[in-house]
């Protein structure tokens, strides 16, 4: 399949400064990785980031949206989600260190 790298997207939107992104954007899919730029080797503690959105252009459709604890694996959120305007947006982050989703449409 072909995908972009969501880094290197100027469509791509965050509303923080401090969170970075990385991933790949492909005609049916969303791999993410969101991070707070601020953490380091020597700042392992960084100031957290709240209320973060993210807005990412992606085709119209009913998607599974399922965001993942980087550390454990664990799923922390299952959602359906239609998007109908060709951008899928994240809102009300909160960006501790980092955080990892897929969204991938559902096949009827």
């Amino acid at each position: 399949k072909n995908y972009l790298q969501l880094a290197g997207l100027s469509s791509v939107s965050i509303s923080s400064s401090n969170v970075g992104i990385m991933g790949y954007l492909l005609d049916d899919a969303i791999y993410g990785y969101l991070y707070n730029t601020s953490y380091s080797y020597w700042n392992r503690t960084p100031e957290e980031q709240s209320d973060v959105t993210v807005t990412i252009p992606m085709n119209n459709g009913t998607y599974n949206l399922v965001v993942y604890d980087t550390f454990t694996g664990e799923v922390l959120q299952t959602e359906t989600i239609t998007i109908s305007n060709q951008q899928f947006i994240l809102s009300g982050l909160l960006i501790e260190l980092d955080m990892a989703f897929t969204l991938k449409i559902i096949n009827d």
